[in-house]
Order: structure tokens, then C-alpha cells, then sequence
């Protein structure tokens, strides 16, 4: 077993009038600095612990921000969902910070019916991928039945590049997105792992090979090998 000592811990006070705070994801950049995300908003650590910077997520209503990625220049991007008050549905989001927390633009996901964003990468060339759940056509064909998993890719100054849908039947919704140095996409639903090219070509689709499974998170290393967290049923 691998033990390791706690460096620092923090804990972040609700006063923002929410019923309760749950951090839902966290990363770093290339200083050391962290950012992990909250109900509805973004905190900045320092290496040691300070709060640098703390930003709301304003102009969504009830967002729940997902995930949170840093690209190569520091941009910071943020994804989930926000309720719709027209149609009474989520929407997914995808929010852009400058590295100084300068607020640039919000891309929304819209359809008649609820969809959100789980998942936010960003590849070499500065483009990011924002992925999740929907129950009605992002730009593919809705299978008509249970949840397409869907992903939109954005260039830095949010520009939509495409759309497109994972529609097998079942339960599709992507959890968990990582992009590879060939600038490739690899994202894992309830029960599979899927690979894209970055123009939004889907290169397979593989069943996770256990019963009653529920891929989560996903990452890559350096030598192409890549790692899948979850749960399952399976004895």
C-alpha cells in the first residue's frame, strides 16, 4: 500500500444562500496553482493552499458546474448544467475564464428537453471539448429512447466547430473525456469507452467488459495506456 502525507486541506464555508456546496471536480495548471469547482462557481488555490481567486458562475440560472480544465495558456473552462425557465429543462454550459479569471463567454447546449455537461477537455491546438447527457437531438439524431451521451467542440473564442451523438439505446450519457497528443478523443458512458478524432468521427465504441457497470472518470498516460474509474455489481 502507498501512504502519503496531507500537505494541506481546505474547507469551503456556504454563504452564497445554496442549500449545501459539493466540490465536483478539481485540476491544476502548470504553477502548482488548483482550481476545483463548486455549486456555482470556481475557486483558485495557490501550492499551498491560499485562495487566489474565487469566481461565481453569473447570467445561468441555478447553474451546477461539473468540471473544470486548464489549457496550455491558462485559460481556465468550466462545464454542467443550468435550468431553462422556458422550457423547464436543463441546458449544458460551457463557460471561458482568462488565466487572470477574466470572464470571456458562455456556450450553452439548448433543446427542447434536458441535457448537461459532465465532462471539459482542451487539446494541443486550443480547442475544447465540453461533453455529457441529453434526452433530445445536440446536433446528432436522439435514439428516441433513453440517454444519448453528446459532445461539442469549440475553438478558443467559442466558435462551435461541431456536434455530435452517441445514440445505441440504453444509457449513453459521457462521464469522463480525455484527449491524447494526436489530439484524439476518449470518453466513457455508464458501460463503454469511446474514441473520436478531433473532428468529431467516431473511431469505436467498446463495451467495459463487467456487468452492471458505471465508468466515471477517465485519464491517459504518456505511453498511451488508459485508466477507467467506477463501480460495478460484479463479484
Amino acid at each position: 500500500l502507498f501512504y502519503s502525507t496531507i500537505s494541506w486541506s481546505r474547507l469551503w464555508t456556504n454563504n452564497c444562500g445554496n442549500p449545501g456546496v459539493l466540490f465536483n471536480d478539481v485540476t491544476t495548471d502548470s504553477f502548482g496553482n488548483v482550481y476545483t469547482v463548486f455549486n456555482n462557481g470556481i475557486i483558485k488555490y495557490d501550492s499551498s493552499g491560499n485562495i487566489l481567486s474565487t469566481q461565481y458562475l453569473s447570467g445561468l440560472n441555478s447553474p451546477i458546474a461539473y468540471s473544470v480544465n486548464i489549457d496550455s495558456l491558462g485559460n481556465i473552462y468550466c462545464s454542467g448544467y443550468s435550468y431553462n425557465s422556458l422550457t423547464q429543462e436543463n441546458d449544458g454550459f460551457l463557460v471561458k475564464y482568462s488565466s487572470n479569471g477574466t470572464y470571456q463567454w458562455t456556450r450553452q447546449q439548448i433543446t427542447s428537453a434536458s441535457e448537461g455537461s459532465y465532462g471539459v477537455a482542451t487539446d494541443n491546438l486550443g480547442n475544447v471539448y465540453t461533453a455529457g447527457w441529453t434526452y433530445g437531438s445536440t446536433g446528432g439524431i436522439y435514439s428516441g429512447s433513453g440517454v444519448d451521451g453528446w459532445i461539442a467542440s469549440y475553438d478558443a473564442m467559442g466558435n462551435l466547430r461541431w456536434t455530435t451523438q452517441l445514440n445505441t439505446g440504453g444509457i449513453n450519457q459521457f462521464t469522463g473525456i480525455a484527449i491524447d497528443n494526436n489530439n484524439s478523443l476518449y470518453l466513457t458512458t455508464q458501460n463503454s469507452l469511446a474514441k473520436y478524432l478531433s473532428n468529431g468521427s467516431l473511431q469505436w465504441n467498446q463495451m467495459l467488459g463487467f456487468s452492471s457497470i458505471n465508468g466515471n472518470q477517465i485519464a491517459l498516460d504518456n505511453s498511451g495506456y488508459i485508466y477507467i474509474t467506477g463501480d460495478t455489481k460484479a463479484s
